[in-house]
């Protein structure tokens, strides 16, 4: 078993999807928070840490590959979702207000060859079609990417209702946190957390069609309002 925790820890960055998680559950988190990315994630691990939850943020599956960890108690991250058929821990999934999203993609250039400051477009060009049109890719992204969660979680959650609903997450979970420690947290990490760039289009400037249509039926499925 010490041979394979080394070996796991020298390789995992290289080895198949498949192989790595297959590797003991001892060696992967035991819960990941998957949605689109610019959803919040890097705002709920950092309120999960901040709980005294060993949170990482794309710290596991991350745009290299899937790193294993015997410490960290879940990994919050967008990355993981090409990953969940093969995954043995539970799933949260957390939504974005649809035009926030959209707009944060168009801001940091999430579908640009040429324009993406983190360079995620390689690990999204795995997984996705880019036509070069940045709106529609970061429309089409937002309904497809979240429908690849929805089959492998155990809850979905607004990201603007985790304050009313940390309760039930840390439930599902199944992590115990005292309440004075949650309410500490909910006060000292700000919503805002990892904010970046973003565009100005309200839903009427996207440009009308099918796309728009699976959009809106998305947005009414997970609550919001366009």
């Amino acid at each position: 078993m010490a041979l394979l925790a080394d070996t796991a820890k020298k390789v995992s960055r290289t080895l198949p999807r498949e192989l790595v998680l297959r590797l003991p559950r001892s060696m992967l988190p035991g819960f990941v928070i998957v949605g689109t990315g610019r959803c919040g994630t890097a705002y709920i691990a950092k309120l999960l840490r901040e709980m005294g939850v060993r949170c990482g943020h794309e710290a596991v599956f991350s745009k290299r590959g899937v790193t294993a960890s015997r410490t960290l108690q879940g990994d919050a991250s967008w990355l993981a979702v090409p990953y969940l058929a093969h995954y043995r821990g539970v799933v949260l999934h957390q939504t974005r207000e649809p035009m926030a999203t959209i707009n944060s993609f168009v801001g940091v250039h999430r579908f640009s060859q040429q324009l993406d400051p983190k360079r995620s477009i390689s690990f999204v060009a795995k997984h996705f079609e880019i036509t070069g049109d940045e709106v529609a890719d970061s429309m089409r992204w937002y309904v497809d990417w979240n429908e690849r969660c929805e089959p492998y979680a155990v809850l979905r959650y607004q990201v603007e209702q985790v304050p009313e609903r940390i309760e039930e997450i840390l439930r599902t979970l199944g992590l115990a946190v005292e309440q004075a420690r949650i309410d500490q947290a909910l006060a000292a990490v700000p919503t805002t957390t990892n904010t970046k760039t973003r565009a100005a289009l309200a839903f009427d400037d996207l440009p009308a069609g099918a796309l728009r249509d699976r959009l809106a039926r998305t947005a009414e499925r997970y609550g919001y309002e366009l």
